[in-house]
């Protein structure tokens, strides 16, 4: 799986729109014609180690995953056989989607994009939105996308080898508005 991202970035915003894209490619796979399902799982963590998963409403605002026809599939979508678990313990989100649900780029390689403002802010404005319970800080921010195909969307296991995972960081910097200052007219050029 491969992960692109394109982003904005203003200053005086309290968030930066993301948007990404996973490209899952199971042409090569040789069991991919048994497949049914897609089961995507999406994982935060931060630095120092990325190991602890963090609450994505936290850090994340208008979260979403796009199908085929680029509405948002991160909410349980009964009718197209979608389901959605936000475990809020293990702060782990996993969909499991019909393949034909998905976009794709050639037969048998799909691409999961994922949109998202992450929360930030200027001078300390980020960091005094910790109320004690969060960990907001400037640090790298890692989202992980792990993808495997399913035969059933009640499977517990993707399929032996479908498994692939990639994830795309984004640094939440702490800017000094008395020596980053913000411009109010874009730059010309020359």
């Amino acid at each position: 799986m491969t992960f692109v991202q394109q982003h904005k970035n203003e200053l005086t915003r309290d968030y930066v729109q993301i948007n990404t894209a996973g490209i899952y490619d199971a042409s090569s796979y040789g069991l991919r014609t048994r497949a049914k399902f897609i089961k995507i799982q999406v994982k935060l963590s931060k630095k120092p180690n990325y190991d602890a998963f963090l609450d994505i409403p936290t850090y994340l605002k208008d979260y979403e995953l796009l199908d085929i026809n680029g509405d948002d599939i991160s909410e349980s979508d009964v009718e197209r056989n979608i389901s959605v678990d936000k475990n809020k313990t293990t702060h782990i989100y996993t969909y499991i989607v019909p393949k034909a649900a998905l976009q794709t780029v050639s037969e048998n390689v799909y691409k999961i994009p994922i949109n998202f403002k992450a929360y930030t802010g200027y001078n300390e404005y980020f960091e005094q939105k910790n109320d004690g319970s969060k960990d907001m800080q400037y640090s790298n921010y890692r989202m992980t996308v792990t993808i495997g195909l399913l035969e059933n969307e009640d499977d517990l296991e993707v399929m032996t080898n479908s498994a692939a995972a990639d994830h795309v960081i984004y640094t939440n910097a702490r800017l000094i508005s008395d020596i980053v200052t913000p411009k109010t007219t874009p730059a010309s050029n020359p």
